[in-house]
């Protein structure tokens, strides 16, 4: 009997000990314009965020112009490659993410953050962590075959965020005087 508690308060430690390991993925860029007002910055972002989104009345749920924050939810259908070879693609797919985003602005710099991403499947919605296991099946799909194309998922959805976020860049940096 003292075996066995022993051996199941192990398991249950190495248990606890791997979950606490699973970090949820997110993003985060601080974009500097020293020159910027804060009141400058959060007005450009919503321009941008009405460009942005093809919804942007249902993708803002929070404008706070005297905090200098906007925020909400979105859908971002994501393009990446699946590798054939190692120096060739098999096709070009895309995955669609769901995520809340934030922007902050301070006078001088603005911060884009993204947290909460799940992956928006018919079957449902999927929380997406750092860990390379992917958070479904694929039938008669090798594990490796699924990993491989999950990390592709993965960054091809980081990079499209970091495409986003320098068009927002470029967006700010933009003198609108006529």
């Amino acid at each position: 009997m003292k075996i066995f508690l022993l051996l199941l308060l192990s398991f249950a430690g190495v248990t606890a000990l791997g979950q606490s390991s699973v970090v949820p993925l997110t993003y985060s860029r601080i974009l500097q314009i020293d020159s910027a007002t804060k009141t400058g910055l959060y007005d450009k972002a919503l321009i941008w965020c009405s460009k942005a989104f093809n919804d942007s009345k249902s993708a803002i749920n929070v404008r706070e112009k005297e905090s200098g924050i906007i925020a909400g939810k979105a859908l971002l259908s994501s393009y990446y490659k699946i590798p054939k070879k190692k120096d060739s693609a098999l096709s070009w797919v895309y995955s669609n993410y769901l995520f809340d985003w934030l922007i902050e602005a301070k006078d001088g710099k603005l911060r884009f953050s993204v947290k909460n991403i799940s992956l928006h499947e018919d079957s449902g919605d999927y929380p997406v962590f750092e860990i390379d296991k992917a958070p479904i099946k694929i039938a008669f799909t090798s594990e490796e075959r699924i990993r491989t194309e999950w990390e592709c998922s993965k960054a091809g959805l980081l990079n499209n965020i970091d495409k986003l976020v320098t068009e927002l860049y470029t967006d700010l940096l933009k003198n609108d005087s006529w």
